[in-house]
């Protein structure tokens, strides 16, 4: 991978598991210490829930940079080779 998809993939895992620890904490509250507060609860699983959908997308996008940028180099390569070839290259 290029090191600037790295680093925006860790800087985003970093931030999201961050919100995880927050949301952890606030199940955690929202069961055993308020006596079984619904609502503490069901905001620590959201927040869960959401931080694991922000560290797939981050993926997710880190990936589609990368095939896009690896894509192109391909492309010039096959020009490359079609400069100097008399076929056709497919």
């Amino acid at each position: 991978m290029q090191k600037k998809n790295v680093n925006n993939l860790f800087l985003t895992t970093k931030i999201a598991l961050g919100a995880i620890g927050i949301g952890l904490v606030l199940f955690l509250v929202g069961l055993f210490v308020s006596g079984f507060n619904y609502f503490l609860s069901a905001t620590g699983i959201g927040i869960i829930i959401a931080s694991l959908i922000v560290i797939f997308f981050g993926m997710s996008i880190s990936l589609m940079e990368e095939y896009v940028e690896n894509s192109k180099r391909h492309q010039q390569l096959r020009k490359g080779v079609t400069a100097y070839s008399k076929k056709p290259y497919h």
